[in-house]
């Protein structure tokens, strides 16, 4: 039963990172939610508003590999997909990413909650569509790389 609470948890997180409704979001988290540098839930979905503000997200999930490790705490690893689009009228960068939500969960009164994330990335698909029409491609393997080949094309 557990089992499918948390996938649940975690089916309910993705669609509503992609219809951007962020208050839901936050009360799935815990209150000490950590991820890369972000401490508590608020923290983590006023960055993730504000990266995502003017973006079209798909996000799809593979089964996952769940583990319950006590009456109150689990871990689980996601495959996922993503498309993050942020184009507008024809210009700016379009991301297709593959990798692997890792997460652990605490059951709260409330039932269960994400307790932190960390999201590894295998592959992402860019592309940037600048003016003129010219559109720049790159496949990256980790999100540091997509950061740093982001930021390069948007000095060019």
């Amino acid at each position: 039963m557990d089992n499918h609470l948390i996938s649940r948890l975690k089916a309910t997180y993705v669609r509503l990172v992609d219809e951007k409704s962020w208050s839901s979001l936050e009360r799935l988290l815990a209150d000490d939610f950590a991820f890369n540098g972000t401490h508590g839930g608020h923290e983590f979905v006023d960055l993730t508003r504000r990266s995502l503000a003017d973006a079209s997200t798909v996000h799809q999930l593979g089964v996952a590999e769940l583990e319950v490790e006590s009456p109150t705490t689990a871990t689980g690893v996601w495959p996922f997909a993503d498309i993050i689009d942020q184009r507008r009228e024809g210009l700016g960068a379009y991301r297709r990413g593959f990798g692997h939500y890792h997460e652990t969960y605490v059951k709260a009164s409330s039932g269960w909650r994400i307790a932190a994330m960390r999201i590894s990335r295998l592959r992402v698909e860019c592309s940037v569509f600048a003016s003129g029409g010219e559109v720049r491609n790159r496949t990256c393997l980790s999100q540091e790389e997509v950061v740093a080949w982001l930021d390069q094309q948007s000095r060019l």
